[in-house]
Order: structure tokens, then sequence, then C-alpha cells
């Protein structure tokens, strides 16, 4: 009589790799911030503005989906190229007037 094969155990505690620490204040890796990204053009903040102005409060997620679906305008589209989609979620409201 043949016996089944051996299944493999589960992970225990001491088998699972630890999750990399943070420093209080120190920020995750994938986190975007405004310093890491390349100032934007004049023209490209404008069409930001009124892309957000003309959409409302979900701007980000429909800018987002028109980055995937490769339909949004020219400017906008640059912004998925230079910026990304990282950028475009941690997008918080500046005292200048531009969206957040």
């Amino acid at each position: 009589m043949q016996h089944p094969p051996e299944r493999p155990s589960l992970p225990t505690r001491s088998t699972i790799p630890s999750m990399p620490f943070r420093l209080a204040g120190e920020r995750p890796a994938h986190r975007a911030m405004e310093a890491d990204y390349p100032p934007l053009m004049q023209a490209q903040a404008a069409a930001l503005r009124d892309y957000a102005r003309t959409y409302g409060p979900r701007w980000k997620p429909m800018l987002r989906a028109e980055w995937l679906n490769d339909t949004a305008e020219p400017l906008l589209h640059s912004l998925r190229n230079s910026h990304g989609p990282f950028w475009l979620a941690a997008r918080q409201p500046s005292s200048d007037g531009e969206p957040g």
C-alpha cells in the first residue's frame, strides 16, 4: 500500500520574513512626494487645474482611467509619463490654487 505524498508544512512565524521597519516620520518608498518630481510646466498646471474644475471631486480617478486607456489630452498624458500614478494619488491641494 502506497502512502500519499507528504504535504508541505505551513509556514511558521520563524520562516516568514519580517517586514522592514521604518523610522518615525520616514515615508514609505512607494509614496510620491512633490520633491521627487520635476516641477509642472505652466501649461501642464493649467491643464490639470481645468481638468479638476471640469470633473470635480472625482477628477483623480477619472484622469487615472484616461491615462490607463490612453485617452487623456497630450498635456495631461505627458504628466503620466513624467510623474505617474503615484504622484497623482499623492497630489495635495496647494496654496496657489493648484488641484490636489
